[in-house]
């Protein structure tokens, strides 16, 4: 895995008890967009969809700041070295990532993924 901050902020570091609320916008490594929680990106990317829209699906998702996390052990990762308000583009290796199956059908076998990670706030 690789992280290059695009933002760092003075911003808490949660506990491991605590939750994060985590903007994304996760691409293949060719730069095709396969999901966000954020519309604008959906917009610049021709990938809004006014279901998810609706459906208040563009909204930061909260997750528990520790190593139980639902994720995926590159993202993870990442998200484990970051401050509130820290925005960061990590690279994820395939292996790091969904592995040699993929995700289908949106995310190819042996598939190195791209995300930018914003820790929006601490969930109250």
């Amino acid at each position: 895995m690789a992280m290059i901050f695009l933002y760092e902020s003075d911003g808490v570091k949660p506990t491991s008890v605590q939750r994060v609320n985590i903007d994304c916008a996760g691409y293949l490594e060719n730069g095709e967009l396969f999901w966000t929680t954020m519309k604008d990106v959906a917009e610049k990317n021709g990938k809004y969809d006014a279901r998810q829209d609706q459906a208040g699906r563009y909204v930061p998702f909260d997750m528990p700041y520790n190593e139980t996390a639902s994720l995926i052990a590159g993202f993870r990762e990442a998200m484990l070295n970051m401050k509130i308000g820290d925005k960061a583009r990590v690279f994820i290796p395939y292996y790091l990532g969904y592995g040699e199956r993929g995700n289908p059908p949106v995310i190819p076998a042996n598939a190195n993924l791209v995300f930018d990670i914003e820790l929006a706030s601490i969930k109250e």
